[in-house]
């Protein structure tokens, strides 16, 4: 639980730095292919760390398998922020998180607006799956040679699976946002049918 813990805060900082500061390149496909390299260096290190280091390969391992779950979330934020952006939606790193939870498999906040209550429960869920998901990536990357194309795969699939989701219905603050914006529009003559000075 602590390490869980520990762990999801790792993520969501990353997903905050994914938010507001993205990777450079906009375009899908060059973030499934990052996430895909990543996954495979990830996979490698672990088997590298595995099979030749005496003593501490347990703990290089598990630590690699950690890095590269917490880099992947990056990259999924980084990409799912410029899909907010090309849409002229703000991003929000609350909104982005239950996104993420949604691609992961998280499918009680499908649709739903982002509210305080579904992203803690977004959170909680994220929290669960984390020590299963660093396992999985951890034991697949045991296998030799087969194992690197495998994280490989899978990494990609994931960022597949984000960019894939339709963007979230505008939260309350976005909407009270948009409407203060429009409300201004009332005092504007060329909204009003008035002429300047007439």
């Amino acid at each position: 639980a602590r390490v869980a813990s520990r762990i999801l805060s790792a993520e969501q900082a990353v997903i905050f730095a994914g938010t507001r500061r993205p990777l450079r390149w906009k375009t899908p496909g060059r973030h499934v292919a990052t996430a895909s390299v990543a996954g495979g260096a990830s996979a490698a290190a672990q088997e590298l760390a595995t099979f030749t280091t005496a003593g501490t390969a347990t703990s290089v391992a598990i630590t690699s398998a950690v890095v590269g779950e917490v880099f992947e979330t990056y990259v999924a934020a980084s990409a799912r922020a410029h899909q907010y952006r090309r849409a002229h939606r703000p991003v929000d790193p609350a909104t982005v998180m239950i996104d993420l939870a949604e691609a992961a498999g998280y499918g009680d906040v499908a649709g739903r607006r982002a509210t305080l209550r579904v992203t803690r429960q977004a959170a909680r869920w994220l929290s669960e799956r984390i020590i299963a998901r660093t396992a999985t990536r951890f034991a697949r990357a045991l296998v030799p040679v087969v194992g690197v194309a495998v994280g490989a795969t899978m990494s990609g699939w994931s960022l597949h699976r984000v960019n894939q989701l339709p963007l979230r219905p505008p939260s309350e603050l976005e909407v009270d946002a948009l409407t203060s914006d429009l409300g201004g529009l009332g005092d504007d003559p060329r909204w009003s049918g008035e002429t300047p000075g007439g």
